[in-house]
């Protein structure tokens, strides 16, 4: 790992280190007597309405320009110059619906119009404001909101600057993934013309690094190399950015594909921002999931389930530190004739801009991570057969962990992928940021709220947090898939006017989390009007399977109070029952399965052994293959299905390495071969050999901005607990059975198998 700062460490962006990088120098340009006269400089902008005018003040910089390149023409930096300018077109979106267009200038490559630029191009802003509204809390507001447009457009941004002119006034900001803090107090134009110069001629002349670009994403331009590459444990891999949070706040994470350049195998790296007091979270998670033998962390048939972790590092970059140029003397120099500025290797974290004293923040590392298989989004499935098969691997990723002592804590669409393996469609379980202890006290994050099981809503849960959890909220993200999505390949439904219950599972704005447990709540008690009817067509046929998994994960009485008589009844049933299945030895297969039944029946989730609950998923799930090949094959629908255009561009996507080996420090990984689709993929169910399902629908094909707005319609809400406890006691919410007649109808059924348990004991043995 990489050493800390130095104690010699300078801040990046002082103004004596900026100087001393610049090939003009300030002085220079202050003796230009067409730029300035006496304490004044000629052509800085007037006031008009109050406001400056901001096309004077980009001619201004602009004069500032051409005169640095007057005194040093040879300078490469102002060859390749930037422009500070007006005529920016994008807006400022506030709370999704106000728009604000920018009061001032963007910074950009010379060679990019305004015009045409959008945020992904802006380097910097410059905000112009009166003298009355500088201190205006809206213009905070404002600076924050150009900071998070830039954030959200370019995901390899560490740092923003943001500048802020006050009629004769000039303040810098600076945001990074912990917040704003104020870089340079304001500065008077006219009375400290060379701090005022070091800020605009650092601006335009010094490397993007020092304007918070990662220096670790390069170009080979130069050689006639398109693309963006990164080095990881010292392979080097051309990366496309895939995925990032568009949050200035929190860990910034960033997925890319990287195709390594030494095999060509295709990976995902994972950029995030985390606590530097502690290892990355996912890292240690991801290591412990993984020891043991490969079988451990695959199905049955031994395909990968949970992602394997190539490498992982805290990102280094170089830093400027005074170093000393003596022989003798202390380890740091005392003064700055006895050393001289360097750039250093040095971890990357926050607080390579905050002074020492400023950690109210906290420090946040720049973590990097490399895994493999590198796969697609659950909602780009491609076939009815494909959904089940990633749906079912989900549920052995859940197993996994659970034997493994971990709770994924964030099971949502959003860390359900699908991959292809040996030409089958399988599902991966990703993220592990959230994933937790099974003994750990939950005092943290939970993850996407519209997911979340109603036991975390709870206020006072009788049932410990576990991975009874993680499978209904697979069941939320199941009705969520086949209700707001018409089909294969992240096809988007066209919904009725009117409320679509999984939409509104995560809450309006200002709702509690008692709100949110009641709306849920009515939604699973009345799940087949509710939820079940709104399924989109080509998911009709999945209505039988969603109806059994909504009675195991919800029955029998897991949301509905208890008195303490029935619930003394129902842990000596609890009890009976578990202790029958303990002893299946000699018991024949049925036997064992007509246990297992009664348990399903008669136990909520959380007191049926963990082998039962995933037994009864998975055969759930096997039961719904086989009955979508029968169904293809009853239709005599021909397996010689044309293949979508967006399946061949996932399967160009999806090659990822079949092994993998780190030797000496170096990736040393075999490329998969790509196997040839001439057709649409077989799923193999029960023996039987089923095309991939083709929607019987017209659909309409999502846009980029479709998807773009998914990501912000689906903003994951988090909900804090301070000690969770358990979950109450609570009944079955079977589909079409009110919570009236479910309750009376448990109790019939009950007390007739406690008078049948009764009469059996009392029975007289025959002799």
């Amino acid at each position: 790992m990489p050493p800390p700062p130095p104690k010699a460490f300078i801040n990046p962006l002082i103004p004596e280190l900026i100087e001393s990088l610049l090939p003009v120098k300030p002085q220079q340009i202050i003796d230009d007597t067409n730029l300035r006269r006496g304490d004044q400089w000629v052509k800085w902008p007037g006031r008009v309405d109050k406001f400056h005018n901001a096309s004077g003040l980009d001619v201004f910089i602009s004069g500032i320009a051409e005169a640095a390149r007057r005194i040093a023409p040879t300078s490469v930096s102002l060859k390749r110059g930037r422009q500070w300018t007006c005529g920016f077109r994008d807006k400022i979106v506030i709370n999704e619906e106000e728009e604000v267009k920018l009061s001032g200038l963007v910074l950009l490559d010379s060679h990019i119009h305004a015009k045409d630029a959008t945020w992904k191009d802006v380097m910097s802003v410059m905000n112009i404001v009166d003298k009355e509204g500088r201190y205006d809390t809206e213009l905070d507001g404002l600076i924050a909101q150009c900071a998070e447009h830039i954030f959200d457009a370019q995901p390899g941004r560490r740092f923003v600057p943001v500048f802020l002119v006050a009629e004769d006034d000039l303040s810098i900001y600076v945001f990074d993934r912990t917040g704003p803090m104020q870089y340079m107090d304001a500065v008077n134009v006219h009375k400290e013309p060379k701090e005022f110069l070091i800020a605009i001629l650092g601006t335009l002349l010094l490397d993007r690094r020092e304007l918070g670009y990662d220096p670790t994403l390069y170009h080979k331009d130069e050689w006639g190399v398109e693309g963006t590459f990164m080095k990881v444990d010292g392979v080097e891999y051309e990366v496309t950015d895939i995925y990032h949070e568009g949050r200035m706040h929190g860990r910034g994470t960033v997925c890319w594909k990287g195709v390594s350049q030494v095999d060509g195998s295709v990976v995902v790296i994972k950029d995030q921002w985390t606590d530097i007091s502690t290892k990355n979270k996912e890292v240690d998670i991801l290591e412990h999931l993984n020891k043991g033998e490969e079988s451990s962390v695959c199905a049955p048939d031994g395909v990968r389930v949970i992602p394997k972790l190539i490498a992982s590092e805290v990102v280094t970059i170089k830093a400027p530190a005074l170093v000393k140029t003596q022989e003798d003397g202390e380890d740091v120099p005392t003064t700055k004739s006895e050393s001289e500025v360097q750039f250093v290797n040095v971890r990357d974290t926050t607080a390579l801009l905050r002074k020492p004293d400023d950690e109210k923040r906290g420090v946040l590392a720049h973590w990097r991570m490399v895994m493999t298989p590198f796969a697609s989004k659950v909602q780009e499935f491609p076939s009815l057969t494909g959904i089940i098969t990633i749906l079912k691997d989900i549920v052995h990723a859940i197993r996994i962990l659970h034997s493994k002592g971990v709770m994924h804590h964030d099971i949502s669409h959003y860390n359900m992928m699908w991959y292809y393996h040996e030409g089958a469609v399988r599902g991966l379980l990703v993220d592990y940021d959230g994933a937790v202890s099974s003994d750990t006290n939950f005092e943290s994050d939970w993850g996407t709220l519209r997911f979340v099981s109603l036991n975390i809503l709870t206020k006072s849960p009788a049932y410990p947090h576990c991975y009874c959890e993680d499978l209904e909220s697979l069941f939320y993200v199941m009705c969520y898939l086949f209700t707001v999505f018409d089909g294969p390949y992240n096809t988007r439904a066209k919904r009725p006017p009117g409320l679509v219950d999984v939409t509104e599972w995560g809450g309006d704005e200002g709702a509690t989390l008692s709100d949110i447990y009641s709306y849920k709540w009515n939604s699973v008690i009345k799940c087949e009007e509710r939820v079940f009817s709104k399924f989109a067509p080509y998911f009709e046929g999945l209505k039988d399977c969603m109806r059994r998994l909504h009675r195991l994960v919800f029955g029998p009485n897991n949301y509905f109070p208890a008195t303490s008589a029935q619930e003394k009844k129902y842990r000596t049933r609890a009890e009976r029952l578990v202790d029958r299945y303990g002893k299946r030895a000699g018991k024949s297969e049925q036997e064992v399965e007509d246990v297992e039944q009664e348990i399903n029946d008669r136990l909520r989730i959380w007191d049926r052994p963990s082998d039962v609950v995933f037994k009864s998923f998975l055969r759930v799930f096997d039961d719904t293959l086989e009955e979508l090949g029968r169904r293809e094959v009853a239709n005599g629908e021909s397996v010689e299905v044309e293949e979508s255009p967006k399946l061949k561009k996932l399967v160009k996507t999806q090659v990822a390495p079949a092994n993998t080996e780190i030797q000496g420090g170096n990736l040393n990984m075999t490329k998969a071969k790509a196997k040839p689709f001439p057709q649409a993929p077989m799923q193999v169910c029960r023996n039987v050999p089923v095309a991939l399902a083709q929607n019987t629908r017209k659909r309409r094909a999502s846009s980029e901005n479709e998807n773009e707005n998914e990501n912000e319609e689906l903003e994951r809400g988090r909900c804090k607990r301070v000690k969770p406890l358990a979950a109450p006691l609570q009944p079955s919410a079977a589909a079409n059975v009110s919570m009236a007649d479910m309750g009376k109808e448990m109790k019939e059924h009950y007390d007739s198998k406690e008078r049948d348990e009764n009469n059996v004991a009392h029975k007289p043995t025959a002799s």
